[in-house]
């Protein structure tokens, strides 16, 4: 099953505030099981309007993903964000990765190996 993810992108005006939204939304992360993947480290906005803090939050579904944004838990830390900035938040659904033997077959891979013409199902480009 794939995995899901919450990407934010945000711009902090008020740290104070913000952390304690970080606090708050800690709530909601632990009951969906996520973990934080990307954040705090360096980044480059290399094309497009980009924002200086970028997250990237994984969960095991997308359904714990959607379910930990749309969360009362969450809803609650979202009103101590007001006045701290700026975010722009989306859902998203990773890629199947798991061994396929019709992916593998189609590929002319063995199961479970990532060749040069492995695929993913979901139309992802091969790594």
């Amino acid at each position: 099953m794939p995995k899901g993810y919450v990407i934010v992108r945000a711009e902090v005006t008020n740290p104070e505030k913000w952390a304690e939204y970080v606090t708050k939304s800690k709530v909601a992360l632990e009951k969906f099981g996520g973990r934080r993947i990307v954040g705090g480290g360096q980044a480059k906005i290399v094309e497009g309007d980009g924002l200086p803090r970028n997250v990237v939050i994984e969960f095991d579904s997308f359904d714990d993903a959607l379910g930990y944004a749309s969360s009362a838990e969450y809803a609650e830390a979202k009103k101590s964000r007001q006045g701290a900035g700026t975010l722009h938040m989306v859902v998203v659904e990773g890629c199947d990765t798991s061994p396929s033997p019709h992916r593998a077959a189609l590929d002319g891979e063995r199961v479970g190996v990532r060749g040069r013409n492995w695929r993913c199902t979901r139309g992802c480009p091969s790594p």
